[in-house]
């Protein structure tokens, strides 16, 4: 169903040494030991902290040790014979520069979390909302305020924060790793890296690895023949940890990507403000936002503040064939794509947003000779799952025509839900898309996009085809 130096702007370093991790403990007390072993100097040990850093794989927990090591440093310097506790002090600063495998001078700008002054920096978006003038580079986030860890910021794509969470570009670190590695995270956030998380479904794929086959390909391991881990399905689609710069095919590769073999990919994602629902909003606000209307569960949205005065929740869109609209049932209940993109939000959702009975619909195309047209009706409603999602509709205007009239009063249906009125074929499979079908269609916007022939495509009845614009939004 999605990335986040200096500045004019400064902040305190973070003073925060806290270890949760069994692995990263043990590491600590094999630290313990080994720098109990020198007598010399502070400096000496803190190159040893150094080495002991480029030692460990794990960029999650190199953040982390990196800190605590630090503190274990200023503890045991205590107990070295000549150390003096002013020396202690001034050797005891927190570290910024967590991933190169050194201890750098303190930069303000890499630990952010500073409580009672700037708050929880949770992502990029927060970093570049304190500091508008932030430039790319690492930051420290605490998204779920518990353990403040290390993050590549991109601050210039787009004009928006993003935390990168991948990212290949000279081949540098391997990518064939194992589950565990995976979960935990590797590389150099400078260079090439994987952030690491717990394993999620993207778009109901597992995430499979070269010792967690979890792909759909019954007699081969995909990571293995990729040579990284990845959401795959039976192999085929994308993967963007594969083999760098292979050529035999089994390297990084995107299924439509028909260039050289991809030499830079970077992963970001950012998180979406939260609001009510998309009125009030100023002009140049518009985009994409996390909506509750109802205190029940957020989702994401695209708010129009343009189109005929704003206030417009965007639930649809058509415009470039990039998102697949031929789906299943529970695809369209819960919703697919990419809001700044194509995408279709789900029928639950509608059900949540027009359960009031006081919802307009805007419908706004555009035909092959770039000609805009519009419906709007003053009334409409997507009822739950249990009534099949069947559509209401009230009094149209506009200059498109009213071409989804016919289609009022039907059950929304797909390829593998038939509940149109036809008695012998099932329209979605026929016009191969998904709508509210009556004996087939006047309007069918959910079809395939730029095909004209058996009525497949994107149609409005009395418009040119194929349409290449559509763009259903909805306002109290």
């Amino acid at each position: 169903m999605g990335t986040y130096s200096t500045s004019a702007s400064c902040m305190m370093p973070s003073r925060i040494y806290v270890i949760t991790s069994a692995n990263t403990n043990r590491q600590i007390r094999n630290y313990r030991r080994y720098v109990n072993r020198r007598s010399n100097s502070m400096q000496r040990k803190t190159v040893s902290v150094e080495s002991y850093i480029q030692s460990t794989t794990n960029v999650y927990h190199r953040h982390v040790l990196l800190q605590e090591i630090h503190s274990v440093v200023k503890e045991d310097s205590t107990l070295a014979k000549g150390d003096s506790g002013r020396r202690s002090s001034e050797s005891h600063q927190a570290p910024n520069e967590t991933f190169g495998g050194t201890i750098t001078t303190p930069n303000p700008h890499l630990d952010a979390y500073v409580p009672g002054k700037y708050g929880i920096l949770r992502d990029c978006s927060d970093v570049k909302k304190q500091h508008p003038d932030a430039l790319n580079g690492v930051y420290s986030i605490n998204p779920d305020t518990t353990i403040p860890f290390s993050v590549y910021c991109d601050m210039t794509t787009s004009g928006l924060a993003w935390t990168v969470i991948q990212k290949r570009r000279d081949g540098s670190v391997r990518f064939n790793r194992t589950s565990a590695e995976y979960t935990d995270g590797f590389g150099d956030l400078k260079t090439e890296f994987w952030l690491g998380d717990s394993f999620r479904d993207a778009d109901g794929e597992q995430f499979s690895t070269e010792d967690d086959d979890r792909d759909d390909k019954l007699f081969d391991n995909c990571a293995k023949k990729y040579f990284g881990g990845w959401w795959y399905n039976a192999c085929g689609g994308s993967c963007l940890n594969g083999l760098y710069t292979a050529s035999n095919g089994r390297g990084i590769f995107w299924r439509d990507w028909r260039g050289e073999p991809i030499k830079v990919t970077e992963m970001k994602i950012r998180s979406l403000e939260r609001v009510k629902d998309c009125v009030g909003l100023p002009k140049n606000k518009g985009g994409a936002y996390m909506v509750n209307p109802d205190d029940l569960h957020p989702f994401p949205a695209y708010c129009d503040t343009t189109t005929e005065d704003g206030n417009w929740l965007v639930i649809q869109r058509r415009r470039s064939g990039t998102v697949n609209f031929y789906r299943t049932w529970s695809d369209y209940a819960r919703g697919f794509g990419d809001t700044e993109g194509e995408f279709w939000i789900g029928n639950n959702v509608l059900n949540r947003l027009t359960k009031s009975g006081n919802t307009m619909l805007r419908i706004d195309l555009e035909d092959p000779a770039g000609e805009k047209w519009y419906a709007i009706y003053r009334h409409f409603k997507v009822a739950s799952e249990a009534e099949y999602f069947k559509l209401s509709i009230g009094n149209y205007s506009g200059n498109a025509g009213d071409n989804l009239r016919y289609h009022a009063g039907r059950e929304f249906s797909t390829k593998d839900r038939d509940q149109d009125r036809h008695l012998l074929v099932n329209c979605a499979v026929k016009h191969t898309g998904a709508w509210w079908y009556n004996a087939c269609h006047k309007s069918n916007l959910n079809g395939q996009y730029n095909i004209t022939v058996n009525g497949q495509g994107i149609a409005w009845a009395g418009l040119k085809l194929p349409l290449t614009f559509t763009e259903m939004k909805i306002r109290q």
